[in-house]
């Protein structure tokens, strides 16, 4: 019995042993520690390499009127859902830049005479005008996906993979539900075909 319990006994401080020390015994190895180096190295030169003009060339003007041409109703509705895409990847990617370049490096919008709040402000609410604006058309496209054609059978009322894509690149909070609309819609156009 007692040799029982001097095995059990052995085995659990061993298991415990080598479960406890999942790290190296020497801490991180050397490729771990250059990729920690050049990931801070790349940080800092980010934060090193923002300055004030840089962030100026950013600024979100001029974007309501490619949001009312893009809104008219002279346009097809495949290439303004092209020119919304458009102006919301460009506006996105100007407000994802500030906001990293003021997180990289905060003094920038308190410096002096700066307009660099004004032009975040700017470019947050032209993003968000945008963002209702292209929402408003994809759920308006999405209420009637399918239309019929000259002989009264189903049909698509604009490429289905683009509006897929449109979607995927508004990423709304219902996205799975207007692409399973689209699934849909897709099915019953093919049953009818």
């Amino acid at each position: 019995m007692r040799i029982w319990r001097a095995k059990l006994l052995a085995m659990v401080v061993g298991m415990v042993g080598v479960a406890g020390c999942s790290h190296p015994a020497y801490g991180p190895s050397s490729d771990s520690r250059l990729e920690n180096a050049v990931k801070d190295g790349a940080s800092q030169n980010t934060a090193q390499n923002v300055t004030p003009e840089a962030v100026a060339k950013q600024k979100c003007t001029g974007y309501r009127e490619k949001l009312l041409r893009t809104k008219s109703n002279d346009v097809p509705e495949v290439d303004r859902l092209a020119q919304f895409e458009s102006l919301y990847t460009d506006l996105k990617a100007k407000n994802d830049y500030l906001q990293s370049a003021l997180a990289a490096n905060p003094d920038l919008q308190f410096s002096g005479d700066s307009d660099i709040p004004k032009i975040r402000d700017e470019c947050v609410d032209a993003l968000a005008d945008v963002k209702q604006s292209y929402y408003a058309f994809v759920a308006d496209i999405s209420d009637l996906l399918v239309v019929k054609d000259v002989h009264g059978r189903p049909a698509p009322r604009l490429d289905f993979k683009k509006f897929r894509e449109a979607i995927n690149v508004l990423d709304p909070d219902d996205r799975d539900q207007l692409l399973a609309r689209v699934d849909a819609a897709e099915h019953r156009v093919k049953a009818h075909n």
